[in-house]
This record gives structure tokens, sequence and C-alpha cells, in this order.
């Protein structure tokens, strides 16, 4: 489920970003249906449901291999970015491992000082204003500036999104993950 919520929210238009937070003067402009995507091994990728899903929204699947970080690079880096530029500049921010953090005493529970809404806005604060305006040397150019490129030479990549709503949707019973899906 969390895996198919995920790519649900990824095509799907940011509009509320503007009234959720009008300090925020920029649009969240990457959204659409993926030709492709790239991801792990993991049981929620490989499942029928997942995969059937990703089918019916003519989304092709590649597993990346195991063992070869080189697949998840781009991620990787992504994440790496987001850790320096974001969470270990935050309040209570620290540039720990979990197991550092619990070795010295640290409980992000108890030491909390953001709450969750506070962290979104702070996420997508950086993400749209920070992340995707500045310029990237393997892009050449800022994400904002390829992804306006992009879509001036192919169109929006969403049209309809109601196969895809309705591959990714939650099942209406409790059920039990296997390899088998």
């Amino acid at each position: 489920y969390s895996a198919m919520a995920c790519l649900r929210d990824a095509v799907r238009p940011k509009w509320n970003i503007a009234q959720d937070y009008p300090d925020i003067r920029s649009e969240w402009l990457a959204y659409g249906v993926p030709e492709t995507i790239v991801v792990d091994n993991g049981w929620e990728f490989r499942s029928s449901s997942f995969v059937d899903a990703c089918a019916d929204a003519n989304i092709n699947i590649t597993y990346a291999a195991i063992a070869n970080p080189e697949y998840k690079a781009i991620v990787e880096r992504w994440f790496g970015t987001l850790r320096q530029q974001l969470s270990e500049r935050l309040p209570g921010g620290l540039p720990l491992t979990p197991q550092k953090r619990k070795e010295i005493g640290i409980d992000p529970v108890r030491d909390a000082v953001l709450t969750l809404s506070e962290l979104k806005h702070l996420l997508n604060k950086w993400v749209i204003e920070v992340y995707s305006q500045e310029y990237h040397k393997g892009i050449k150019a800022s994400p904002r500036q390829v992804w306006l490129k992009q879509v001036a030479k192919h169109g929006n990549y969403a049209d309809d999104l109601s196969a895809l709503d309705q591959g990714l949707s939650r099942l209406a019973a409790e059920h039990t993950l296997s390899r088998e899906g």
C-alpha cells in the first residue's frame, strides 16, 4: 500500500501547495505518469497488485540489480543532498546515524522539535524553492528548467489518472504480502 500510495502521490499535480503553504511562491511542477520506474527488489515492488497497477498505467518497471548501487545513484545522491542541505540544518537535526544517536542517548520521539506538519512544510519549501531552482552540474541546468523544457516538447504527462487511481487504490480487506504478491 505504501509503495502504491507514494506512486499515486508522485504522479498527481500538487495544486494544494499554494493553499497549504502560502509562503511558498513557486509551484511544484514535476508530476505525471512516468514511462519507467526503477525500484529495488522489495516484496512491495514484486507484488502482483503493484505490477498489475503499473501495467494498467503503462508504467514499465525496471528492477535494480542486487548489489549494484549505480542503478539508483540519482536517488541516493538526491537523499544525500536532502540530508546535507535540509535535514542536518533543521532544528534538532544531527549528522549522525540512528545507531550513533542511540549510543549517545538521543531519543527522536522524546527530543523532537518539529511536528510532522512543520517538517512537511519545510520539505516542500526546500524542494520547490531551493532544490528545483538550483543549477545541477549533471543536467547542466536547474531541474525546473529541464522540466519546463520537456513539458514544452512532450506535453503534460498526466492526461488521465483514473486508471492509475483505480489500480493503485487500497484493497478493501487486509491481506498478507508474500513474494507471490
